[in-house]
Order: structure tokens, then sequence, then C-alpha cells
């Protein structure tokens, strides 16, 4: 079943381009920032537990 929106085809066309990119861009910004946020949350986690693990005790 198509669904047909309220734009023409050009529109239609020019938002999945824009959407594509705006993934491409999204994905890369992300996997740049993940790399470099990885190891601080993953050292947050770690003395957070800890910290849980004492007050439980």
């Amino acid at each position: 079943m198509k669904i047909t929106y309220w734009w023409d085809c050009d529109d239609e066309f020019m938002l999945r381009v824009f959407h594509m990119w705006a993934g491409k861009y999204i994905r890369k910004t992300f996997s740049v920032a993940r790399s470099s946020l990885v190891r601080p949350l993953w050292m947050a986690n770690k003395i957070w537990l800890q910290l849980q693990a004492d007050w439980a005790s």
C-alpha cells in the first residue's frame, strides 16, 4: 500500500535524500562521540556499582 502525502514527488525525494544524509551524519557523529564517551561512562558505572554495593552492606 502506497501512502500519499500532501507534498509532491520532488519534495518526497528531497526529504528522503535529507533523511539519508542526516542519518549518515548522525551515525558518524555518534560513533565519534561514543568512542570518546564509552570509557568515562564505563568507569562511572563501575564506581556507581561499587558505591551501591558499599551502601547495601
